[in-house]
């Protein structure tokens, strides 16, 4: 598997673009429905609503199926298939979760998400993500990009570098309750580049 992440990208904002979801529900499931679409043909697209509930991550994109790694007779013969155990492309999303319903609590339900990404051994890597800006802050999602940067450089993960996909977020209209996700142009999906070796994080123009 070869994946260009700008291409990665812009086929991700526009499906999200198009299918026009309103709800953080919905838009989880149409990330879900984008990969499923995107690899199914080819790999096994693993993904966290499926039954059985998740493997190591929200959406899993392998050379395998886990449950498919054995073979087993009536005699009780158990033999290993030959497929290789390997991940491809992982994918989370933390569109907000417990406490998400301020800037620091949005990022770190994103930070532990982000953290499972970098531990697990993928070739490709893939972190949705959205934010709240603190109280007169400016730039605050190349604030978070940063940090999660740090992250990065700090746990020199291995993989082809990772991309990282933010989310407009906007508070509910009360000011109570969670980080509302929304997503309505093409203004609303920014993507970002971190290398294999972290030495080069930028903005994807597309």
């Amino acid at each position: 598997m070869n994946v260009d992440y700008s291409q990665l990208l812009l086929d991700i904002r526009n499906h999200l673009v198009a299918t026009k979801c309103t709800s953080t529900p919905d838009i989880t499931k149409a990330i879900e429905q984008f990969f499923e679409k995107q690899y199914q043909n080819n790999y096994t697209v693993l993904p966290s609503s499926r039954d059985g509930g998740e493997f190591l991550v929200d959406i899993l994109v392998a050379a395998f199926n886990p449950r498919n790694l054995v073979n087993c007779d009536e005699k009780g013969s158990i033999s290993l298939q030959e497929t290789e155990p390997q991940v491809l492309l992982a994918v989370e999303s933390e569109l907000g979760g417990s406490g998400g319903s301020s800037p620091c609590g949005i990022m770190k339900n994103v930070v532990e998400d982000f953290m499972k990404l970098l531990l697990v051994t993928s070739h490709y890597k893939v972190l949705f993500f959205t934010s709240l800006p603190y109280v007169q802050e400016q730039n605050q999602v190349e604030n978070r990009v940063k940090i999660l940067h740090s992250l990065f450089c700090k746990a020199q993960p291995v993989t082809n570098g990772l991309l990282l996909v933010h989310l407009n977020g906007t508070r509910p209209e009360a000011g109570a309750g969670q980080v509302k996700v929304t997503i309505e142009n093409n203004n609303d999906v920014r993507g970002f580049y971190i290398s294999e070796t972290g030495g080069q994080c930028f903005e994807i123009a597309i």
